[in-house]
């Protein structure tokens, strides 16, 4: 199975957004769990309506980052 331009974008972002939260307290590996269920979830919904699955599963990934940045703010 071959795979898009942006589902690999979402792929790489899904990567980088991990190493982001890795450094930051317990709170952090909750917004991941979050993120990748919300962006996995909007994914197959994306699918379900017929619409590009792949910026849904980029959009659930995003989410929450500002949470992220509030973490990176208070460490």
């Amino acid at each position: 199975m071959l795979i898009g331009l942006k589902m690999l974008r979402g792929l790489i972002l899904a990567a980088a957004m991990q190493r982001m939260v890795t450094p930051f307290r317990e709170e952090s590996k909750v917004i991941w769990s979050n993120s990748i269920g919300t962006a996995l979830i909007s994914a197959e919904l994306a699918r379900e309506l017929h619409v590009p699955h792949d910026e849904s599963f980029t959009q659930g990934l995003l989410h929450d980052i500002g949470k992220i940045v509030m973490l990176s703010h208070d460490a």
